[in-house]
């Protein structure tokens, strides 16, 4: 059920992606931003991740409780945290985004409500790299877009963003996938 419910959402992202992208929106999408896109490919693996609806802005409070529930059921991660962005938050009212703060882990571990075990499947992904600047999803998101029509790849997915850090420092590091179709690979 859930991996349903995150196929709908994101076939919806994908749509509403093609409606922005015939309504104009790429005019502030410089050549140095695409630029900085890379394709590269990854092996699958595991994640623990608590779901959120709100605005993004709830960051820090969607990661202190995951914190404190992976601390309740005794679950150790490293430092690698992982934001899934299921909704495009040009067209979502904020209070309706859906979104997931989650840490990779070994595919034995066992979790309890509200935290989700899942697994990433996609193996070449576009990425997105950040140092110590806060991002504006709705503009990566939007480099994606230009980059996949400028390249005639395809996805039918929603940005993740990676943050190589710790967890007391969120904003270091940041690094945002968007998965590939198997037809563009």
């Amino acid at each position: 059920m859930q991996r349903l419910f995150l196929l709908l959402l994101a076939v919806s992202l994908g749509v509403s992606i093609f409606v922005c992208s015939q309504q104009g929106i790429h005019q502030t999408i410089s050549q140095s931003d695409i630029a900085m896109v890379t394709q590269k490919s990854i092996e699958p693996f595991y994640y623990v991740a608590l779901f959120h609806q709100g605005p993004y802005e709830n960051e820090e409070l969607v990661r202190d409780r995951f914190i404190e529930d992976l601390a309740r059921q005794s679950i150790a991660v490293g430092d690698t945290l992982l934001f899934f962005y299921y909704n495009d938050p040009t067209t979502v009212p904020v209070n309706k985004l859906q979104w997931a703060i989650a840490a990779p882990i070994p595919d034995s571990i066992q979790v309890e409500f509200p935290l989700m075990v899942s697994k990433w499947n996609y193996r070449e992904i576009l990425s997105y790299k950040l140092s110590k600047r806060a991002p504006d999803t709705k503009r990566i998101g939007r480099i994606f877009e230009k980059y996949l029509v400028q390249k005639g790849l395809r996805s039918d997915s929603s940005v993740s963003e990676i943050i190589y850090s710790n967890f007391s420092n969120i904003s270091d590091n940041r690094e945002f996938w968007h998965p590939l179709t198997s037809e563009s690979q």
